[in-house]
């Protein structure tokens, strides 16, 4: 559905841009098509060629919210070498804080089971191919503290995004940044 060309990306990129901009003004439920493409500056059928309905330009920018952590967790890692829970955090934190509304919208959409463990599982693979010089036992002990940590993260995130906690984004991320540091939950040496 989603085609290639920078052209195609660019549009996409207006239209993704738009419906952020009426996230801003309304619900995400009484958005409609022709608000999007008014909102865009291009024409229902334009929209249509791009999305075949509202959830699958959600859709289409969970995905690319996949994409874009992904590539911050490489970069991090080609840059610093080491993929600590602070970097995972960093990384998190600062995809996150870019378009809360849109996070807010993805976590009140039918797909936000699959989109928070697809999250879950690129943070836990990330924290896997770190510690891939462990064997055995170790190995498995480091699989559960990071199945414990990123579980524990996703959920603080995912119920704030849901409107469920009275904290803002950044006390949650200073309160697990805490969390962190205190127990050292993502070395192989736990306090």
């Amino acid at each position: 559905m989603w085609k290639n060309g920078s052209q195609n990306k660019k549009t996409r990129r207006a239209i993704v841009e738009a419906y952020l901009k009426l996230l801003l003004e309304k619900d995400a439920k009484k958005i409609t098509v022709s608000e999007i493409a008014r909102c865009a500056d291009v024409d229902r059928k334009t929209f249509y060629l791009h999305f075949d309905s509202v959830e699958g330009l959600i859709d289409y920018a969970y995905e690319e919210k996949y994409e874009n952590l992904r590539k911050k967790l490489e970069e991090a890692l080609k840059i610093e070498h080491s993929l600590s829970g602070e970097l995972v955090l960093k990384c998190f934190d600062e995809e996150l804080e870019e378009e809360e509304n849109l996070y807010r919208c993805i976590t009140a959409s039918d797909n936000a089971d699959y989109f928070w463990s697809k999250i879950q599982r690129l943070l836990i693979d990330s924290v896997r191919k770190e510690n891939a010089a462990l064997d055995g036992e170790e190995a498995e002990k480091m699989l559960v503290r990071a199945d414990f940590f990123v579980g524990g993260l996703t959920t603080a995130y995912r119920r704030f995004f849901a409107g469920e906690s009275k904290l803002g984004i950044d006390q949650i991320g200073h309160i697990i940044a805490g969390i962190m540091n205190d127990s050292k939950v993502l070395t192989n040496t736990p306090a």
